[in-house]
């Protein structure tokens, strides 16, 4: 009684009658799911007749499919209550055309005879069908995306074949609707994208769940949009047929958040003023009845679209921190409950996860027990590649899988300059040489990357990888040191930069006061890096951190600072003192009501250091934060190729990625500097198997093999490796031959 009792206090409440009401005996018929495939879906529409209000309501109404395989044990599929949708195949508009039906999907896991039976309960009883039998047929199908048991760092099939994501976010459509879906989907595809993430919230996106409006007219929380469910309905079975996985996000923090211009909470169906149960942001991750409807809204993406074997994962939230009052611990007792109720009701055990907007993640949640893998996002204009190989190096320890769900130049706009998309390809190539278990996914699919037509930047990628068995590979990231392979004629100077530094804005060493020594040759003995973030003295005064450099330099030395984004909320300032006396000071007004990171001030602002020692410090003075790196130009004595290099080394395969030094995403696409072509390099590679392996240099804007060389490897694992001058960037695929039979 008691129980009951908390379950009607915890019901969502609902209307005496709705669009949806219905009042019949309770009857319940067997269904015929025709010929069924092991890991393939089948779909039957369930004669189910019941009393309900609300039929998204398990505590108003429930259907259950009872599934008992061929030696395992039992386990319940949940039906759901479909809304027949009609779509204008010219314009790609749809609308409701008829009354409800209750559909059950499910998609056998193992060939062999099932026994099967349909339960269904209303508020005036429970209701139960004779079982009956179903023959699965086996099939080549690879089934559910799992984490791999073999390398728990990368993804596989349920049947053992590597899965290893190229993706791109494909989050919702314009005003085409599925017209738009209808023409990327195949585009990605054919270029060698293989997953995608849709965004299911806020309600203005084309998959909104949750809309706001009256109960009685189907809409408030509880209830759930028929066309938008439709509409993922039809994507979904797309992308299944153009073999492409998709991360279902569920939430994102425009929901509870109520500033900038990417809040919604006024317009959101939780909020009271509209109907919904909060009062306030913060009562979302503890309310009862808000974790109720939370539990509600889960059973019915598990009961339609779980059965789809493209379904790769639910992403709790997109970048939960920038929800407003964002508690850590709050959150991490709210996804340790939700993912773990999750898990229990879906039968398919999909992989579970969830996003921060910085990269440096939250470490606490991301390794939580009921989230399988992690993801990181990052939009800076400085080098994002260069953050994303130093985050895979720092969560590779994590124990568990790890790729970037968002990487852009900015977050505020596309940066419509980068005309190759040189903003997503580094991060994407980085990435899966670096041992991340998928490439870094980009942002502005719509506004920039379809436009541009610049799809077929991941062709080259997909081929690289083609028939490599991550988890078999046990890769360890190296960092080879190239060497010059022709005898150098004249000493060259080089920079040296503290770029790329951590971003935070959370107590940490790198956001206090901090003086970097430098040698006369340019070199640093301070291990702690330099923040990539200069405070100011208003808005976070705890972590306002000037940083100093002791210089003792036998000549003049250019110093530089680049300024790669300023706040928006309030703007910032730029102060460079030599021994005590300011020499350049600048002031980064924020004139306009956006709060959108400001760009107009992003370029180098240098000055003269004279000979001998001296202590200079940079401040931000200002209301906020600024995005800064330091260079001091021509200091150091050049002593290997202008050359960068990061790579993994396998049982069977090597994985590199070459650019030329410096040749970051601002230097090349904001300052517009012109590189000269990397000169030719030699490579000593070590901890290579026996036997006879082939290097093949690629082209990554191309695809094609520039060069290809067979090297013997002998007991000692080493080859040397000669490569070709190159402008940009090369990659490097090193693959063990099989052995020759006698």
């Amino acid at each position: 009684m008691l129980l009951a009792a908390l379950l009607i206090c915890l019901s969502p409440s609902v209307p005496d009658r709705t669009v949806y009401s219905q009042a019949a005996a309770l009857q319940l018929e067997v269904v015929d799911f025709g010929k069924a495939r092991k890991s393939a879906m089948v779909e039957a529409t369930v004669p189910f007749r019941a009393t309900f209000d609300n039929p998204f309501d398990p505590a108003d109404v429930s259907l259950d499919l009872e599934v008992r395989p061929p030696g395992n044990e039992a386990y319940t599929v949940p039906a759901y209550f479909s809304v027949p949708v009609r779509r204008d195949a010219a314009t790609g508009k749809d609308a409701v055309s008829g009354p409800g039906t209750w559909k059950v999907r499910w998609t056998p896991m193992v060939a062999g005879l099932y026994r099967l039976r349909l339960l269904g309960k209303d508020r005036t009883g429970a209701v139960r069908t004779d079982a009956w039998t179903a023959e699965v047929q086996p099939s080549d199908e690879p089934g559910f995306v799992r984490v791999s048991p073999r390398d728990r760092r990368f993804f596989e099939y349920a049947n053992g074949t590597a899965f290893y994501p190229i993706g791109a976010n494909l989050c919702w459509a314009g005003e085409r609707g599925l017209l738009d879906y209808q023409a990327w989907i195949p585009a990605f595809a054919a270029s060698g994208v293989n997953f995608s993430r849709l965004w299911l919230s806020p309600a203005w996106t084309t998959f909104g769940l949750e809309k706001t409006g009256k109960p009685q007219d189907g809409g408030g929380l509880g209830f759930y949009d028929p066309v938008a469910s439709d509409r993922l309905d039809a994507v979904l079975a797309l992308a299944q047929a153009n073999k492409m996985q998709m991360m279902l996000c569920i939430e994102s923090y425009n929901i509870l958040r109520d500033r900038d211009a990417s809040n919604y909470w006024e317009k959101t169906p939780h909020n009271r003023a509209n109907g919904g149960p909060l009062d306030s942001w913060s009562d979302f991750w503890t309310d009862p009845k808000m974790l109720r409807f939370v539990a509600n809204k889960q059973r019915y993406l598990v009961a339609r679209y779980g059965a789809f074997p493209n379904v790769f994962a639910w992403e709790l939230w997109n970048e939960a921190d920038l929800t407003r009052d964002f508690d850590k611990d709050v959150a991490l007792r709210w996804h340790q409950d939700v993912a773990g109720k999750l898990r229990q009701m879906d039968p398919y055990r999909h992989l579970i996860t969830t996003s921060f907007s910085s990269p440096i993640g939250i470490k606490e949640i991301d390794t939580l027990d009921e989230l399988d893998f992690v993801q990181s996002h990052y939009y800076g204009n400085g080098d994002p590649a260069k953050v994303v190989a130093d985050q895979q190096t720092r969560k590779a320890s994590w124990g568990r899988p790890h790729f970037f769900g968002e990487v852009g130049a900015d977050a505020a706009g596309p940066r419509p300059e980068d005309r190759t998309g040189m903003q997503f390809r580094d991060p994407a190539w980085i990435s899966l040489v670096t041992g991340a278990s998928g490439t870094a996914m980009p942002w502005w699919w719509d506004s920039y990357i379809a436009p541009k037509n610049l799809e077929s930047v991941w062709r080259p990628i997909s081929k690289f990888v083609a028939g490599i068995d991550w988890p078999a590979e046990d890769f360890r990231q190296i960092r080879p040191k190239p060497r010059f392979a022709l005898p150098q004629k004249n000493v060259v100077m080089e920079d040296v930069e503290f770029s790329n530094g951590p971003k935070s804005w959370e107590a940490a060493p790198q956001n206090r006061p901090q003086i970097v020594k430098l040698s006369p040759s340019g070199n640093s003995a301070t291990a702690q890096p330099v923040s990539g973030l200069l405070h100011g003295v208003f808005n976070h005064p705890e972590l306002h951190n000037p940083v100093g450099f002791d210089v003792n330099f036998p000549r003049p030395v250019r110093f530089e600072v680049d300024v790669s984004g300023v706040s928006g909320y309030g703007g910032a300032a730029l102060t460079i003192a030599i021994d005590g006396d300011t020499v350049l000071a600048q002031n980064f007004a924020d004139t306009d009501e956006s709060t959108e990171t400001l760009n107009k001030y992003n370029k180098t602002y240098a000055i003269q250091i004279p000979a001998g020692p001296h202590r200079v410090v940079v401040r931000n003075p200002g209301r906020d934060w600024l995005m800064a790196g330091y260079r001091f130009r021509n200091v150091r004595r050049q002593t290997g190729p202008p050359v960068e290099i990061w790579g993994s080394m396998g049982n069977a395969h090597g994985l590199f990625w070459l650019r030329q030094a410096n040749r970051t995403w601002r230097n090349v696409v904001e300052l517009k500097k012109a590189f000269p072509k990397a000169p030719a390099t030699k490579l000593d590679l070590t901890g290579l198997a026996a036997g006879y392996w082939v290097a093949e240099v690629w082209d990554t804007t191309s695809g094609k093999v520039l060069r290809r060389t067979r090297h013997r490897v002998r007991n000692n694992g080493t080859i040397l490796v000669h490569l070709p001058e190159f402008a940009g960037s090369i990659a490097m695929k090193l693959s063990l031959q099989p052995a020759r039979k006698l």
